[in-house]
């Protein structure tokens, strides 16, 4: 990096945001099903649908969680495709762990569900 270069920075939010948080075109990219994929196996939920469109199964923890690191995972991906990539990643509570999987340090299925 050069002078006057900037920084890059991915936040990964923890629990407590309000669902839906995605859109539909993020949804439907080639690199969203994998992610989607291991979250809804993991939790026995449409977490597509889920994340898209809300409903009462995100008031449960262990859906709540994995649906919202995976649409953080989808956004980095998003971000990944178009050539942004973190020189940092940090994140609040189950954002820490979006973060290492944003930052290559874990699977991103893995962190997901």
């Amino acid at each position: 990096m050069t002078a006057g270069e900037g920084k890059t920075a991915f936040v990964c939010a923890g629990q407590g945001i309000d669902p839906p948080w995605i859109t539909g075109d993020l949804v439907a990219r080639a690199r969203s099903r994998p992610l989607l994929d291991a979250a809804s196996d993991a939790t026995r939920a449409d977490i597509r649908a889920l994340v898209l469109r809300g409903g009462r199964a995100l008031a449960r923890t262990e859906v709540l969680q994995p649906a919202l690191a995976t649409v953080c995972l989808i956004a980095a991906a998003a971000l990944d495709d178009h050539g942004v990539r973190p020189n940092v990643v940090c994140g609040h509570s189950l954002g820490e762990l979006v973060a290492w999987a944003a930052g290559g340090h874990v699977s991103a299925c893995d962190a997901g569900s």
